[in-house]
């Protein structure tokens, strides 16, 4: 078979893989998908089915195009969609208390502050903007557009290829939504397509391009500490496209400039950023062999069989990277590169690949969380530009330029139409991202700007970033006061903040006059009962979950953190009746479900233990815990002998 011939029959081939996996019928996915390789590798090697050079001929007009095209996707409604959240409600805040001179905050027992540089970029870009969204985002927006333009010029697989990544990059909604978020994670993949462009493709000498991408590396580790695989991907860069003809000695001396450089960088984080890799280090499942094997099997299906289910990763939660448009040319592409793996840029793009997706196989939970994982979108987009290049060359320049730019356009429209209109009116989105703690913040503002008010207990950054945030100036000009106890004249229910789904997530009370404000989030009352229970006193977690639970006229996380806390003081009975009323008339939640089967269980209710776990793990079915438990209520059941008096 001719390679032309090649190409083809392998992405139709690879294209059935990829609606294999769309259905669920991952089996037979895999098994298209060795076919659709295996075709590749016995076709014969032409120009068909080669992967193409560089030819340098690149313009600066494609480059301002796509730098334009990715501005315009990034800087749109900037600081409205996606709504604020948590995690960029801390990120303002550093930016805020460095800006005043203030020291920073810890998040309990864990740093969370690990991106020095990045967090004094956001504070300029948000002292320059009068501290809107918009404007502590723009160092994201603006890094990922510059991203966008490294990746298509970078020298691997051709002119074409480089386009046809660039494209991707510009218009897909993972790389549109990390870059329009205040976190550092864009740096990551910007900061890799330099290395390896600086490194492997420049005229410097090696040395000096060892210097010049460990000086890089070095500077992205300190912007954010997430970073860790780019060292990694700065040393294949230095050794496999250095050039045949360069001794391995030389090679080596190069590797010991870049790894110099670099730890000459980030040397000094102990003394100016000490806890800087405190959360990396806290997050690692290095050290937990089975770990790791589990989270290589969760991760590698991510582009084409299930992606992220974390809402604020990525929308739709849980769906495949790359959907039935750029799978199967993804494949194709990978494909290619296996082909070629001889080659040094098709290795070297496997390698950056496969070190890109380190920070999910060496995490301790969320091994498909994109956040960490954002150093795959150059290499993806590259593998996907190069199997789009091969399959136009195959099937001639009309009929493949048509092809390719269907498939575009319709993966282009698809991802901006759930980025910006089906993300934003999703309910589970406006639930993730807190508005409720918007509103509040919005709230607590304006008490405070009219007088001076008392809140209890005080707000915490870990609990409250959004409502800390919104009393900065407010704070600092004297109108706040915080006190330990609770306020005595906080007896009126102000107001009870409700998440999309109506669920209560936070309630204020004040005195007659409002000077005065007793403000609880109901995951800060979880957590301050939790520690009850953690700490030997459940009984006293009850009296709170209940007492606030009568305040706010029900909650159901409430509820379901009493259910637990009755499991813990030893009365199922109890903890049955919390789980159900948190269950309610509604789905429920997983972990009600599993805190209703452990309740039942307890009470010698097999039956009914087992239907509940069944209905936990409908909810969530990828998490593990509900599995074990699970077999724990069969293995019962069967000791038992008997089936469950209720059902």
């Amino acid at each position: 078979m001719t390679g032309q011939a090649a190409v083809v029959v392998s992405f139709a081939v690879l294209w059935g893989a990829q609606l294999c996996f769309s259905y669920g019928w991952g089996v037979a996915g895999g098994a298209l998908t060795i076919a659709g390789w295996a075709i590749l590798w016995f076709g014969r090697k032409d120009a068909g089915n080669e992967i193409q050079r560089w030819d340098k001929s690149r313009t600066v007009t494609l480059a301002v195009a796509l730098l334009l095209a990715a501005l315009a996707l990034r800087l749109w409604k900037l600081g409205g969609h996606p709504p604020v959240w948590w995690d960029e409600g801390v990120e303002a805040y550093d930016a805020r208390c460095l800006a005043a001179g203030l020291p920073l905050e810890g998040l309990g027992d864990i740093s969370y502050h690990r991106s020095p540089l990045w967090s004094r970029l956001v504070m300029l870009a948000g002292a320059g903007g009068h501290w809107t969204f918009a404007s502590m985002r723009l160092p994201s927006a603006l890094t990922g557009s510059v991203m966008v333009v490294l990746a298509a010029v970078l020298p691997a697989y051709g002119r074409l290829a480089g386009l046809l990544a660039g494209l991707i990059l510009v218009f897909h909604p993972w790389a549109i939504h990390m870059s329009r978020v205040t976190m550092g994670n864009i740096l990551v993949p910007a900061a890799g397509a330099a290395v390896v462009i600086i490194a492997g493709f420049t005229r410097l000498s090696l040395l000096w391009r060892a210097a010049a991408a460990g000086a890089i590396t070095g500077i992205a580790l300190y912007g954010y500490a997430g970073a860790l695989q780019l060292p990694i991907v700065g040393i294949l860069a230095i050794f496999l496209l250095s050039g045949r003809e360069t001794l391995v000695p030389r090679r080596l001396r190069a590797l010991a400039v870049f790894a110099a450089v670099t730890i000459a960088v980030i040397a000094p984080y102990r003394l100016f950023s000490p806890g800087l890799f405190d959360k990396t280090a806290n997050v690692s499942a290095v050290g937990s062999p089975s770990a790791i094997l589990w989270n290589i099997a969760d991760t590698v299906p991510m582009f084409n069989v299930r992606g992220d289910n974390d809402l604020r990763h990525q929308f739709p939660a849980g769906a495949p990277v790359l959907g039935d448009f750029l799978g199967p040319v993804f494949l194709l592409g990978l494909g290619l590169a296996l082909r070629n793996i001889r080659e040094p840029v098709s290795l070297m793009v496997l390698g950056w690949l496969a070190a890109a997706l380190l920070p999910g196989i060496a995490s301790a939970g969320g091994s498909r969380n994109l956040f960490r994982m954002v150093g795959a979108l150059v290499p993806m987009a590259l593998l996907c530009g190069a199997g789009g290049a091969a399959l136009w060359r195959a099937l001639g320049r009309r009929l493949g330029a048509a092809l390719i730019a269907i498939m575009w356009t319709l993966a282009a429209l698809s991802g901006a139409r759930r980025y910006f209109t089906d993300y934003q009116a999703d309910p589970g989105a406006k639930s993730w991202f807190r508005t409720y703690n918007m509103e509040a913040a919005g709230d607590l503002a304006v008490m405070a700007g009219r007088g001076q008010i008392t809140i209890a207990p005080p707000l915490t950054l870990a609990y409250e970033p959004l409502e800390k945030l919104a009393l900065f100036d407010v704070a600092r000009s004297g109108k706040v006061r915080y006190s330990q106890g609770s306020c005595s004249g906080a007896s009126v229910v102000r107001k009870v903040y409700r998440d999309a789904f109506g669920n209560t997530q936070a309630v204020m009370r004040t005195s007659a006059r409002g000077d005065c404000v007793e403000y609880r989030t109901v995951l800060s009352l979880g957590i301050e009962g939790d520690s009850l229970v953690a700490s030997g006193h459940p009984g006293e977690a009850i009296r709170l979950y209940s007492r606030w639970d009568a305040l706010v006229g029900g909650s159901v996380f409430l509820r379901e953190r009493m259910g637990f806390a009755e499991l813990k003081a030893g009365r199922p009975k109890e903890a049955e009746k919390a789980f159900r009323k948190a269950i309610g008339n509604g789905p429920g939640t997983a972990a009600a479900w599993d805190g209703l089967a452990a309740a039942l269980l307890r009470q010698g209710m097999y039956d009914g233990a087992e239907k509940a776990v069944e209905r936990a793990i409908q909810l969530e079915p990828e998490a593990e815990e509900f599995a074990r438990d699970l077999a724990e209520v069969r293995k019962a059941k069967a000791a038992a002998g008997k089936t469950d008096r209720r059902g």
